[in-house]
């Protein structure tokens, strides 16, 4: 069995003797005869590697179980949780210090426990806030000032996004984030270089349907968080989002999309804030290509770097990269391997864990050569179609799109059951952004509820969820 979890094959691609880029061979770090799962990998202040994952005992004990590479060895894991409990779902970062925080989920009393390396021992694990429900999938994040921010959701009454900091000393009480009455998990993290704090997570909406299923974002700039965004807003169900911030405080993120209309077809999709919209999703595998919880990270050169697991069984771990506005290809990395984690160090080369057979592998991707696109994919200047704002909307809201070039447009509203309301021609648009006002009375007389818009241009259809209210 050891022999078969090593046969992973790793690529370096060359076109014209120009290193496109290069990963290690895989480590295995866990070595472990449990199941070894849901590795976290952060960077240290000196570009220390630091993992921890959960190990498992035929699913009744887990512990959690932390490594970190020192002159390219790794130590010999230790168990930082020790309980009889299940500990799992880790999360990691580290501080100012470069000393690494670890929180997780326990499940014999389901709250989140937190340990940390104080440069001589990992010091007892302590429950830290005591929530009833059960306390899930928390994420985490430091800043410059020695601080971590933590994000989870409560599974209980109410399920809700929370977030709390630790300041050094104490860990603040939590505050909730989306304070709704849908259903809110899976939340992401990250912080960018003014503090500001940057969250996504999805949003169940209308209880029971699908197509409700979208996902959210929201800041939080120290005194308040702002109004939830719907950035996903697709025909499909949006499931774990993960986010990362470029060098002008930009929010980019990605996604698994889930297609009702297609049995068992899942997608990655990536958007970005471009300081005024939200970019269009976009499909990082073609259509018959199946693709689940994809990871992003975002370098000091605001290369966008994103992998993800093909299919639903650890089918291989494939990678893009965004540069400007141009993808690559995508890349197979691995052969075989499930839900990797990234982490990107001080000279920008990517840090990479992921799950195989019940071990945890590690490889590290180095820049090299001359960055090379294949097909010169032009992701900024292709046909796109905004967010409508305000949404919801009350009495009119501005749709606004993007064309490469001057075309016929039309603009057709579906009810929630695919039903056309109306069909608009808009005529021909000129190149660039347009924008078109949608009032209150085109759906005055359907009613409240979640509507489709969808743009048809130059043989191009793209398609987005609007929300109208006759009332607040």
């Amino acid at each position: 069995m050891r022999n078969f979890r090593n046969m992973i094959f790793f690529y370096v691609v060359i076109f014209s003797s120009m290193t496109v880029f290069s990963w290690t061979t895989p480590t295995n770090i866990s070595n472990s005869e449990m199941v070894s799962a849901d590795p976290s990998i952060a960077i240290g202040k000196d570009n220390l590697v630091h993992v921890v994952w959960d190990e498992r005992d035929d699913h009744t004990e887990a512990e959690i179980f932390y490594s970190y590479c020192m002159e390219n060895s790794w130590i010999q894991p230790i168990n930082v949780s020790h309980n009889s409990y299940f500990s799992w779902l880790p999360t990691i970062a580290t501080d100012t210090t470069g000393y690494p925080h670890v929180v997780w989920t326990d499940s014999g009393d389901d709250w989140l426990y937190w340990s940390f390396f104080n440069g001589e021992n990992w010091v007892t694990p302590e429950d830290i806030f005591n929530q009833q429900g059960l306390d899930y999938m928390p994420r985490m994040v430091s800043d410059e000032l020695n601080q971590l921010h933590l994000v989870w959701y409560n599974w209980g009454t109410n399920n809700e996004i929370w977030y709390a900091n630790y300041n050094g000393s104490s860990w603040s009480s939590p505050i909730n984030v989306t304070n709704d009455e849908d259903d809110s998990a899976f939340p992401d993290i990250a912080i960018d270089s003014e503090g500001n704090i940057h969250v996504v997570w999805i949003n169940y909406g209308a209880a029971g349907h699908p197509d409700s299923i979208d996902i959210y974002y929201s800041k939080y700039d120290g005194l308040s968080w702002s109004i939830p965004v719907n950035i996903s807003n697709l025909v499909g169900s949006s499931c774990y989002p993960l986010i990362s911030i470029d060098s002008r405080n930009s929010p980019h993120v990605v996604w698994e999309e889930r297609w009702t209309d297609t049995i068992g077809h899942y997608s990655p999709y990536y958007t970005f804030f471009d300081s005024t919209y939200w970019s269009e999703p976009y499909m990082l595998t073609d259509s018959c290509e199946n693709g689940i919880e994809p990871i992003i990270g975002v370098d000091s050169k605001d290369r966008v770097h994103i992998l993800w697991t093909k299919g639903e069984f650890g089918g291989g771990i494939f990678y893009r990269y965004l540069e400007g506005d141009t993808f690559s290809n995508s890349y197979e990395l691995s052969d075989t391997g499930w839900v990797p984690s990234i982490a990107i160090d001080y000279d920008d080369n990517l840090h990479v864990v992921f799950g195989v057979f019940g071990e945890i592998y590690y490889c590290k991707h180095v820049q090299t050569g001359i960055n090379f696109f294949e097909d010169n994919q032009s992701f900024l200047k292709q046909f796109r179609l905004n967010q409508n704002f305000p949404n919801p909307f009350i009495e009119k809201t501005i749709i606004s799109y993007y064309v490469p070039y001057e075309c016929y447009v039309g603009i057709t509203i579906y009810d929630i059951a695919g039903r056309m309301i109306e069909s608009i021609d808009l005529g021909c648009s000129a190149e660039g952004f347009n924008t078109y006002t949608i009032t209150k009375n085109r759906l005055i007389n359907r009613g409240s509820g979640i509507y489709y818009y969808q743009l048809d241009a130059s043989n191009h259809t793209l398609t987005r969820k609007m929300v109208f209210c006759r009332t607040m």
